[in-house]
Parts: structure tokens; sequence; C-alpha cells
């Protein structure tokens, strides 16, 4: 009994794939603005005041705004991007095989870029007439 415990925890962690226990499956999205205190919207409707940060699940790509009163807002595009090396990412089957596959299901081998976030906003006054 006591046997087949330990080979049950021992199966999980290989299953669980060495990023997911080393990443987990979000990362934190830092935004910074110059000047500071402007409001920063994710996609997905999230708010924070910047310096702030976003917890995003790995796998999604998102945007943010960030809008403060008497300047230009923006709105920047955060991709993914994979981290694992090509050995990894090989359909080889080997003994780290389900690993692998969890890591990628979970998006543990993903990180957003660009992160941290870091926009310099442009007064409203300097803005050329038009």
């Amino acid at each position: 009994m006591r046997i087949a415990s330990i080979a049950a925890v021992l199966l999980a962690l290989e299953a669980s794939g060495c990023s997911t226990l080393a990443n987990g499956s979000t990362d934190e999205i830092y935004v910074v603005s110059d000047p500071p205190g402007a409001t920063a919207t994710l996609s997905s409707g999230e708010i924070c005041l910047t310096p702030c940060k976003f917890d995003v699940n790995r796998k999604d790509d998102t945007s943010v705004s960030i809008e403060k009163t008497g300047y230009e807002g923006q709105n920047i595009q955060i991709k993914t991007q994979s981290i694992a090396s090509p050995a990894a990412t090989s359909p080889a089957f080997t003994s780290d095989y389900f690993g692998r596959v969890f890591d990628h299901q979970n998006g543990a081998n993903l990180i957003h870029t660009p992160n941290p976030v870091s926009v310099k906003l442009k007064s409203t006054s300097d803005a050329p007439a038009g």
C-alpha cells in the first residue's frame, strides 16, 4: 500500500511537467507608466493604477490600455512566447513526454512579451494642433 502511494506521487510529479512546477500556469505582467498613476485596463476588463501588475493565464495573448487625464492613451499588445528548448518541444516519446504535454496544455512553457509593459505618456498639450 505504501509503495503504491509513493508510486502515485512520483507519477503525478512526472506528469505535471518541469515548467509547470517552476513557473505555474499564470504569469505576472507588470505595467509601468511615466507619469505614474495612469489607469491600466487589461483586455479582460481588470483595472489597476500604475505601477501595478496583472496575473494572466500563460496561454493567453492580451492587451493593456494605459490612460491618464491630460495624456494620450496607449494600447499595447502582449503576446505569448515559448521558453521551451527545442528538445523540450520534440515529439519524441521520452520519460518526460507526459510532463511536456502537460506544460504545453497549461502554457507553463510560455511567457508574455513585452513584460514589463513600460510606456511614456505624451501630454495632450504637447500634441500638435490639427
